[in-house]
């Protein structure tokens, strides 16, 4: 029973990794012309309390450290199940504080404190912990040689990842 258990949560984890490199597209970089899918309307309504149209979002063109980050999540999505599921911890263990400090940065600096502007955020500040607590545990789980191509997946992410927020500052001082 535990091993069909093993496979169930495996299969689980992999399918989130998948959904995850799509909803990381969507509602982080470039949301898809797909209405109700995943977290579109929180996204949406986030760029509506910043006074952006779906249409502006939606027609944002992509920065080189962007394309590098989708490229990155996607190679190391389809490498192995430990390389994705480092991936995917490595991004949902840090984005709750992301939030949280995203949430104050944007009531203190800029006055927005409505419900529907901010609930992007409010969502992940909550949910990422979950997420990530399942990603630790099955991170716990694997074969010890699986452990460091995961450790290296992590640090592959974050490096891109750091990489994407440069790209968005420099296009930011461009503007």
């Amino acid at each position: 029973m535990l091993a069909g258990r093993k496979w169930f949560y495996k299969i689980m984890a992999w399918l989130s990794v998948v959904v995850f490199a799509i909803a990381f597209i969507h509602f982080v970089v470039k949301p898809l012309p797909i209405e109700g899918f995943f977290f579109d309307g929180d996204w949406l309504m986030f760029a509506a309390g910043l006074g952006e149209s779906e249409a502006a979002v939606r027609a944002q063109a992509l920065n080189p450290e962007t394309e590098a980050l989708i490229d990155t999540l996607g190679t190391l999505s389809r490498r192995s199940f430990a390389s994705g599921l480092g991936a995917l911890y490595a991004y949902e263990a840090q984005f709750p504080p992301v939030a949280t400090a995203k949430i104050a940065g944007l009531v203190e600096h800029f006055g927005i404190d409505d419900e529907q502007t901010l609930r992007f955020f409010k969502v992940h500040e909550s949910a990422d912990l979950e997420h990530s607590a399942v990603c630790r545990d099955l991170l716990d789980g694997l074969p010890e040689e699986e452990r460091e191509e995961a450790i290296l997946a992590g640090e592959a992410i974050a490096a891109a990842l750091w990489n994407f927020l440069s790209g968005v500052e420099a296009s930011q001082r461009l503007n």
